[in-house]
């Protein structure tokens, strides 16, 4: 065999054995308290927030040692209250969530390590409870399929520490603000405005531990 291609071979796999050790894919879970509220263009609407917890599942990629891809997975308890033409409705909606987003870290300080992200999620509702008061009309409730969109995009930016338990395992702590991509009502509700836009935005608490 040509001494070329035997160092060729030889330097490509120490290469690819270094990038297995340098690349590691870690799990995790953790709990989320959300605190959600809704965002309006309609300036004669009031809005009202509610404090909601979900839990989840972490995936991280870590391609270097200051950068992961972090994905898992969600649910979520979302929703808010808007009140308009003396009629308050209160939303309230289970999602299943896939967060997309890039990790940046500081050098470990201690035992502790600084992150910053920013991306994505893509939610998709599971459950929708929604109730009016005073109450209205039955006939016209069963005229919509739904109240809340069945799918949600988000812009999600955070930050947090992680604190090192020994080896890969670290307890993370992040705060992050959510905020919705598209119209989060069903167009055709006829007790809002319907050339407004209504957005279900939350600024979520991370806690968990990953290995």
């Amino acid at each position: 065999m040509n001494r070329k291609i035997i160092l060729s071979t030889i330097l490509l796999a120490f290469v690819f054995t270094f990038n297995l050790k340098a690349q590691k894919l870690q799990f995790g879970i953790h709990g989320l308290p959300v605190l959600n509220y809704v965002t309006t263009d309609d300036a004669d609407v009031e809005t009202g927030s509610k404090l909601k917890f979900g839990f989840g599942l972490i995936a991280q990629y870590n391609f270097t040692d200051r950068y992961s891809f972090s994905t898992g997975l969600d649910i979520l308890n979302r929703g808010g209250d808007i009140t308009l033409r003396d009629t308050t409705g209160s939303y309230s909606a289970g999602f299943l969530n896939i967060p997309l987003v890039l990790k940046m870290r500081s050098k470990e300080i201690g035992y502790i390590t600084y992150f910053a992200d920013f991306g994505g999620g893509l939610s998709f509702k599971t459950s929708e409870d929604v109730s009016f008061s005073p109450d209205f009309d039955k006939n016209k409730v069963s005229e919509l399929d739904y109240y809340i969109s069945p799918l949600n995009v988000t812009f999600t930016i955070g930050g947090g520490i992680e604190y090192n338990l020994g080896g890969s395992t670290s307890l993370i702590a992040e705060v992050t603000y959510n905020r919705s991509l598209v119209d989060n009502f069903a167009s055709d509700n006829i007790y809002l405005t319907t050339d407004a836009k209504y957005k279900l935005d939350y600024v979520a608490l991370k806690v968990g531990i990953i290995f």
